[in-house]
């Protein structure tokens, strides 16, 4: 005995397919987000009394865990030069970013300030030498894989505070 469906079945057929690949596609991203959200919040606790001091703030966008390092000093006005108490917070992070997967984004950034010395052109240059001091301090000790960073400065063109005061 055979059977034949009618051509609008097949339809309903592959309707119902694409359904359910879309279904399960949703399913994995909400458990991957949730698999992000729970390494945030193991780093989270790693990071408390950092984060309690707000020299480090953590946040997730996507299957991204950003950790970002507050400007508390890290680095002297129109310096790239790393301060030498913000080694030992590069350190931990060391330690902690061996611990997850993934790409290594650093970003550098400046105030609104204009610079132009001996040594940076520009704001863009000033930005791009801190992201690279904080990207040659946690690959020291060849902890982590250098193929896993990408180091980018912008400037004042992505604040993440306003430029309003002095501090």
């Amino acid at each position: 005995i055979e059977t034949h469906r009618p051509a609008a079945d097949a339809s309903s057929d592959q309707r119902q397919q694409t359904h359910e690949r879309h279904r399960g596609q949703r399913l994995a991203r909400t458990r991957l987000a949730h698999q992000t959200e729970d390494a945030a919040a193991a780093l989270a606790g790693q990071l408390q009394a950092e984060i309690s001091k707000g020299e480090v703030e953590i946040e997730t966008r996507g299957r991204t865990i950003v950790l970002r390092i507050r400007e508390r000093g890290s680095f002297g006005s129109g310096s790239a030069e790393l301060v030498p108490q913000y080694r030992t917070l590069m350190r931990q992070m060391r330690d902690l970013l061996a611990t997850q997967p993934g790409a290594i984004r650093i970003q550098g950034h400046t105030d609104d300030v204009p610079i132009a010395t001996s040594r940076f052109r520009s704001n863009w240059e000033l930005s791009t030498a801190r992201a690279v001091s904080v990207a040659e301090e946690l690959l020291a000790d060849n902890i982590l894989d250098p193929h896993r960073f990408t180091v980018s400065g912008y400037a004042d063109t992505r604040r993440l505070a306003p430029n309003d005061s002095a501090t």
